[in-house]
């Protein structure tokens, strides 16, 4: 059971292409403006001569290492139930004062301690946290507020935040306070302070997963599936006639996506009176015949050109190539004009200064009512706004490729997006970081740097960035915001890539490695009778004595376990059937791989099988046994060209007909040598440090079960024998 391919995109030809979209359009796309520039050369001479400390770098080394033990020293404190309450006290002091205390600590710890525990570090905090005469700090004042509102007193636990916020002389330190609302179950405060500053969650995990919590909090509430009584703001009203209604309307603003409908009726408009029509018209023209759009079915031209024209929105100027303004475009000039209105203006502002482009994967496509996406090129993740019929039939591991912006107060997708493999969607992001760094050093190059080359790197060598993108260090905003604008200018030449390999034919093989040719061919022998009877007496040949003049030529001997899962199989659907449980013939016939079969008809054998290399063979083996053969003629079918690249793994519909997974298909393959998996089985690689291939691939199955509609084989059987919950998922 291999994983499906990644569509045949070859790396090499990404990349060539994706530069070349870069390098022409790179000024107008802004990449060359927010792109690092080199150092001068008395600071590289300073740098090397710091490399060059060897015991700077081990004061560094020992440094570090003490900071990791003394980390683990406190995780410790914090997360056992028999530490004294002033070691746990003492540890959330190391680790977040002066600031607020993580809003889940205390409710962790109250389910790890006694009750009366909560109050006595609370007191142990107050000892080490506030001087004499002075007011308590964030960090007590955050944790008494929770300690309040897990006893439900919610009218203290109001009042102490309500002291934090006045402490809080942050903006910063205002968001991470607004998390600490959505634990104490005040949402729509919450989001009265998060949603303005949408932007802001996504370089704070801890503030992006609290906003996320917060919008998830009021869906739950309002479909019933949280009962709420008294509201846990602390007004001591009911939740149905306190915050109910701002909570409904903020759920409102989140599905609604006017804003977006707004700017591109007024980008429209103002296309149609200003010379920045035919220049947009212009580059979404050389935008689709890039995406190799002439090819395309008419429902993803249509898709594509909504791609085009978002993006030619931001780079197409009517002054292209003179004197006009590096931001010269559509969007500026719609904001700048004093006759547009000013939600339409700063709609067209963010559009410009947030957009980011990524390729966004999904590990859970049921909206809640939005959906928490990573972007595998960077590392960041955000919780944003999908229309349902975008969101529509979304496979689990789900790459996005397109941009979302934030607008009033959610991060939002834009008109489309193009859905692609997790394995597609890792080629195209290994494209992008290589366009990335090309890009860079091409820049540096031109400031007179000498730059490394970059050594190649194949296909097979790919990371599986839809897996390591989860425990890998998150890009810098300055990476993020290069990649952003070189994925965005490269994406046309990204999906025509993507669209030839989706259109060319699978590459099929047989049990022998070799590419299957269906091949039925007609060979006459000399004297027929001996032929006959040395096929009957070779080891690799089996006929039936009801069927005369009929051979079965026989391979290699398959895997004993992959046999199992074939009687099993078999067995399944003689059941399903209704043949009840049927004995299986286990002979060492059964047991070898089919590679073709022999039909004698007079002086002439009617052959087949499924490659020419095959056939070439059957023929040196009739010459050896003195049949002196010679081929007649024969027909050829290669399958491939009746298939269409699939877009996801195809498998067996479940249901009766599929046997249980510990005897079926999964079982084999847990114990089955896997080519991508290096040769090794799935078992020693789930304990191996190469894991995150194999949760690849696991994925790669997910995404293909789903795509296809039906069940396939197990996968969380897999998994479970594995012991690989799925990372990613909350």
């Amino acid at each position: 059971m291999e994983p499906p391919s990644s569509g045949r995109l070859n790396l090499p030809d990404c990349v060539t292409s994706a530069l070349a979209a870069a390098r022409r359009v790179g000024r107008r796309a802004g990449i060359w403006e927010h792109t690092p520039v080199a150092k001068s050369n008395k600071q590289r001479r300073q740098g090397r001569a710091k490399r060059a400390n060897t015991a700077q770098q081990r004061a560094r080394r020992r440094q570090e290492s003490r900071k990791q033990a003394r980390a683990g020293r406190i995780t410790q404190a914090l997360y056992d139930p028999e530490a004294p309450v002033e070691a746990v006290a003492a540890a959330i002091v190391d680790m977040f004062a002066p600031g607020p205390t993580p809003s889940g600590l205390p409710a962790l710890l109250a389910e790890r301690r006694p009750a009366e525990d909560l109050a006595a570090i609370a007191d142990a905090l107050d000892a080490l946290t506030t001087a004499e005469g002075r007011v308590p700090s964030l960090t007590l004042l955050t944790f008494r507020a929770h300690e309040a509102g897990l006893a439900g007193d919610y009218a203290q636990a109001r009042a102490l935040m309500d002291e934090a916020f006045g402490l809080a002389d942050d903006p910063d330190v205002e968001l991470t306070l607004a998390g600490n609302l959505v634990e104490l179950g005040r949402i729509a405060d919450a989001l009265d302070l998060m949603a303005p500053r949408v932007v802001d969650t996504v370089n704070d995990d801890v503030v992006s997963m609290a906003y996320e919590d917060a919008w998830q909090t009021a869906h739950r509430r309002l479909n019933g599936e949280v009962p709420v009584e008294l509201c846990s703001c602390g007004s001591g009203q009911a939740w149905t006639d306190c915050c109910r209604p701002r909570e409904e309307r903020w759920l409102a603003a989140f599905a609604d996506r006017s804003s977006i409908y707004d700017l591109r009726s007024a980008v429209v408009e103002f296309m149609d009176r200003t010379p920045y029509g035919p220049a947009i018209e212009e580059r979404v023209l050389d935008w689709l015949r890039d995406a190799g759009a002439e090819s395309r079915a008419p429902d993803e031209i249509e898709a594509l050109s909504r791609l085009a024209y978002e993006y030619a929105w931001q780079i197409a100027s009517p002054d292209e190539g003179g004197s006009g303004a590096e931001d010269d475009c559509v969007l500026t000039a719609l904001a700048d004009d004093p006759a547009t209105p000013e939600p339409i203006a700063s709609a067209a502002r963010t559009w410009l200064d947030h957009l980011r482009y990524g390729l966004w994967l999904v590990a859970d496509p049921v909206p809640s009512p939005g959906l928490r996406v990573m972007d595998i090129l960077t590392g960041h993740e955000l919780y944003v706004s999908v229309p349902p019929e975008q969101a529509e039939g979304l496979a689990r591991w789900s790459v996005l490729v397109g941009a979302i912006v934030p607008l009033d107060g959610a991060w939002r997708t834009t008109g489309t997006f193009v859905r692609v493999s997790p394995s597609e969607g890792d080629l195209i992001c290994e494209a992008t970081h290589v366009a990335v760094e090309e890009f860079i050093d091409e820049m540096r190059r031109e400031a007179g740097m000498k730059v490394r080359p970059r050594p190649a790197r194949r296909s097979r060598e790919i990371p599986p960035h839809n897996v390591s993108s989860y425990f890998e260090e998150e890009a810098d905003p300055l990476y993020a915001g290069v990649a952003s604008r070189v994925l965005g200018a490269t994406l046309p030449s990204m999906l025509d890539q993507l669209h030839q390999s989706r259109s060319a034919p699978p590459e099929l093989r047989n049990s022998d490695g070799e590419p299957i040719t269906m091949i039925t061919a007609r060979i006459r022998v000399d004297d027929p009778a001996t032929v006959a009877r040395a096929l009957s007496d070779h080891p690799d040949f089996s006929h039936q004595p009801d069927q005369p003049g009929r051979w079965t030529w026989l391979g290699a001997t398959m895997p004993e376990a992959q046999h199992a899962a074939m009687v099993a199989q078999l067995k399944a659907q003689l059941r399903a059937q209704g043949q009840g449980d049927v004995e299986i013939d286990d002979d060492d016939s059964s047991r070898r791989w089919v590679r073709g079969t022999v039909v004698a008809d007079g002086d002439v054998f009617k052959v087949e099988v499924n490659s020419a290399a095959r056939l070439d063979a059957l023929v040196e083996v009739l010459a050896k046994l003195g049949a002196s053969p010679s081929i007649v003629d024969q027909s050829r079918f290669e399958p491939s060209q009746d298939l269409a690249w699939p877009p996801a793994l195809e498998l067996t519909g479940g249901g009766p007909t599929v046997a249980p997974p510990g005897e079926g298909w999964e079982r084999a393959w847990l114990d089955e040598r896997v080519p991508a998996l290096g040769g090794r089985t799935p078992r020693a690689v789930a304990g191996s440090p190469d894991w995150p291939l194999l949760e690849a691939m696991l994925r790669q199955f997910e995404y293909g079960a789903d795509m296809a509609g039906r069940p396939g084989h197990d996968i969380a059987w897999l998994r479970a024998q594995l012991k690989m919950p799925p990372v990613g998922i909350r």
